[in-house]
């Protein structure tokens, strides 16, 4: 069988990265459920929710003999709470981030990542008591240029 390629690696360990997060001294909340695709509130059996989408690859040649390879991920997250939901997204927001950069390399597989943006429903009326925010990365690493 072959090998994963490199960007279905780096988003299995975004995944797991996400389940392994644990409620204690470092995160505010272990994860209600984590997926591998976007759900809406009401399809959410958990909270917080976070959902892990690729980009658009992108893969500008460097050399004759390596490509520069930039994954666009896009984690999305659901929290609910009757009194406080912009707290707690707030506060799930940062337990993604900090567990992100526990190891932004993905355990050598990507060189760089950043955390660009994060848009969030602005309070939005029509799902309270659910809030949402959206966690926009760019993942960079490079590969031979025959590799996927």
């Amino acid at each position: 069988m072959p090998t994963d390629p490199i960007d279905e690696q780096i988003l299995t360990a975004i995944e797991m990265r996400l389940e392994s997060i644990v409620a204690g001294a470092t995160y505010f909340f272990s994860p209600g459920e984590v997926a591998r695709d976007w759900k809406n509130w009401d399809e959410v059996r958990s909270f917080p929710f976070y959902g892990v989408i690729e980009g658009e690859l992108q893969r500008p040649e460097d050399t004759f003999t390596k490509v520069d390879v930039i994954l666009p991920v896009t984690i999305v997250g659901w929290v609910k709470h009757d009194a406080d939901r912009r707290v707690y997204l707030n506060r799930a927001a940062a337990d993604v981030i900090r567990a992100i950069y526990v190891d932004e390399t993905w355990g050598g597989l990507a060189l760089i990542t950043k955390v660009l943006r994060r848009p969030t429903d602005e309070a939005s009326l029509v799902a309270k008591p659910h809030a949402y925010f959206e966690l926009s990365l760019q993942i960079e690493y490079q590969v031979d240029r025959s590799s996927a």
